[in-house]
């Protein structure tokens, strides 16, 4: 089904100078298998991967762990098609495969890739994420080309190194390579960009879903994964982190709170005045004027 916008993707991105581009596939829960899925795929072959739910949890543990990490707190998984009856001989959702850990690992995905891939592309600069429901009009590139650099007003003796409430004011102190210059303006190289990172409140029902030993509550951050872009820095601090079997978490807070968790990291949201342009959304459908 995502064939089309793939092929076009690519065709794209491989007009331009700076970008190239990786198919990563899933086989998970109800999904085909991957050589079904890889030969579904051509004429897409090179620079496209396959994983597994198994692989993912053998290779990176935090993921073998979530049904015992997040002890009941699983509510927002999609529900299962079957009877109450059935459900008492069917698999917990959140067993390795299943549909429900599925649904919350939704960023292992490409956590594998980097981890056997990504982490060898020395030459890349960000990696950026885009999850398969993403739709763009016109040409992708125009994003990937719009965040190359980030313009940042930047003051060392007012900022302040952490801004809990607001993450795109985080400033890294320990990093000077963070900031650089260009054209008299001062430039950061954020580890993350993702739409409206935040720290996630008490009501957030994911808020719960991980350990609170090791992630403490003032580092709890969320941030939907439809589209990242981040550095090699932070995703091998994610790698790492997924290393302990305590580490399991809802996908929409790993790579925020993993950030918040070193002082290093910064992280700020895709969406700015400056490129608001660059950005649609679709009316309701009864405020849209019919057609004469």
């Amino acid at each position: 089904m995502m064939k089309p916008m793939l092929l076009r993707a690519r065709e794209q991105i491989l007009r331009s100078s700076f970008a190239e581009h990786h198919v990563v596939l899933s086989s998970c829960g109800k999904s085909k298998p991957c050589s079904t899925l890889l030969k579904d795929a051509e004429p897409l072959v090179e620079n496209v991967t396959c994983g597994t739910a198994e692989e993912v949890a053998r290779e990176l543990p935090a993921f073998s762990a979530i049904r015992e990490v997040f002890k009941g707190f699983y509510r927002g998984a999609p529900p299962m098609n079957s009877s109450a009856e059935e459900r008492k001989t069917l698999p917990h959702p959140l067993d390795v495969g299943q549909q429900g850990w599925c649904w919350h690992s939704c960023d292992a995905p490409y956590l594998l890739w980097y981890s056997r891939i990504g982490r060898t592309l020395q030459h890349v600069r960000f990696f950026w994420f885009l999850e398969w429901d993403v739709v763009w009009t016109g040409d992708v590139t125009t994003i990937l080309s719009a965040w190359s650099a980030v313009h940042e007003p930047f003051d060392p003796h007012t900022s302040k190194g952490v801004d809990i409430v607001n993450p795109s004011r985080f400033v890294s102190r320990t990093n000077e390579t963070d900031v650089y210059a260009l054209d008299g303006r001062r430039l950061h190289s954020h580890d993350l960009l993702c739409p409206n990172p935040s720290w996630a409140p008490r009501n957030w029902i994911h808020r719960q879903k991980r350990d609170v030993s090791l992630v403490l509550h003032t580092h709890v951050h969320r941030c939907v994964t439809e589209i990242y872009r981040v550095t090699h820095r932070l995703l091998g601090a994610m790698i790492r982190f997924s290393q302990d079997p305590k580490a399991a978490m809802f996908c929409e807070a790993r790579a925020s709170s993993v950030c918040a968790l070193n002082a290093w990291c910064t992280m700020r949201s895709l969406f700015d005045r400056e490129r608001a342009h660059l950005f649609f959304t679709a009316r309701r459908k009864q405020q849209i004027a019919p057609y004469n």
